[in-house]
């Protein structure tokens, strides 16, 4: 323990008497550590830290994919939504949702605020409970009301615990608040903060729309099922559509995919050669340290000579004989 401590003195000493030194080692290390574990932190939130949901290894997305248009991937119309989901078996549940803004009156300032249009089992399939209030259930499908985010709730509606079952003017339409979810969930997670959530209620017009592929689809698999088995039964219930309704549906395939895997989807690649990027210039930084410690060992030639002289068989010798 004494040998530490004069240890530590004397790298004391040595830094207050080199400052420029000191100063060009410390900066050369914290630009090394700081970019390391910036980008860390980047890899951590989208590769490695799972999605802030109840077995979100087990969510995926559901895409369509129709050859007649430019963009790979495209959300369900309502009717294949329900056909999909009466016809698989393997999903242990299926929801639907589709954001729109909102214009929120009858509040001191009328603002403009994003929302979603969900299916009821939503919040369930994402394991997610409110702070205040209850979540929607197939009773309020076609029902006006509202589940509530933690900003809305704090910002607008003054953060009144009392707020359950009155009602706030949505586009000058009626909902009655049900719940508030808290301040960490965020739904869906690719969007801006969403303030309200309603139940999707589709409409006749949309039912019977096939070509209008507005409906984003998650589903929860179940534990048993593979990814790829689920996969399988899709493709041959999108086989069926297409026969059944060739006008709309001739040559869409629906396509699952991870949900936290489609959320990084391109930037997987260049997350990672970047992480490996910033680590090799951290390993660069250790390696101008060291060669900043070598030549500076270069220039106490003399002085290392003359407290070996001394007797100094070591650095704590060299404390020991030389301190003052």
């Amino acid at each position: 323990m004494d040998r530490l401590l004069q240890d530590i003195r004397f790298s004391l000493r040595s830094l207050i008497r080199n400052p420029g030194f000191a100063a060009t080692c410390l900066i050369t290390l914290a630009l090394g550590i700081g970019i390391n574990a910036a980008i860390f932190s980047v890899v951590n939130s989208l590769l490695l830290k799972p999605l802030p949901f109840t077995a979100s290894e087990r969510l995926v997305n559901v895409w369509e994919r129709d050859p007649q248009l430019a963009k790979p991937d495209v959300a369900l119309s309502a009717s294949d939504f329900n056909d999909l989901k009466e016809q698989c078996q393997s999903f242990e549940g299926l929801s639907v949702y589709a954001t729109r803004r909102f214009n929120l009156t009858q509040i001191v300032e009328p603002e403009q605020i994003q929302g979603a249009r969900v299916s009821s089992d939503l919040f369930a399939l994402l394991g997610a409970s409110p702070v205040l209030g209850r979540v929607f259930g197939p009773e309020d499908d076609r029902t006006p009301v509202a589940v509530i985010g933690h900003r809305l709730w704090r910002g607008p509606l003054g953060g009144d615990n009392s707020v359950l079952g009155k009602s706030i003017a949505l586009d000058g339409k009626q909902y009655t608040v049900i719940g508030v979810m808290p301040e960490t969930f965020t739904f869906p997670i690719d969007r801006e903060s969403v303030d309200v959530w309603v139940p999707i209620a589709f409409t006749p017009a949309e039912l019977n729309n096939r070509a209008h592929r507005g409906f984003r689809v998650i589903g929860r698999l179940r534990p048993q099922f593979p990814i790829q088995t689920i996969q399988s039964e899709v493709n041959a219930i999108a086989e069926r559509l297409e026969k059944a309704y060739p006008d709309t549906n001739e040559g869409v395939s629906i396509r699952l995919i991870s949900m936290q895997e489609d959320l990084v989807g391109d930037v997987k690649p260049a997350l990672i050669i970047l992480f490996g990027a910033v680590v090799f210039v951290l390993a660069i930084a250790c390696v101008n340290l060291a060669n900043l410690l070598l030549a500076r060992s270069v220039t106490r030639e003399r002085e290392i000579a003359l407290r070996s002289a001394l007797g100094a068989k070591s650095q704590s010798n060299w404390i020991g004989c030389c301190s003052p």
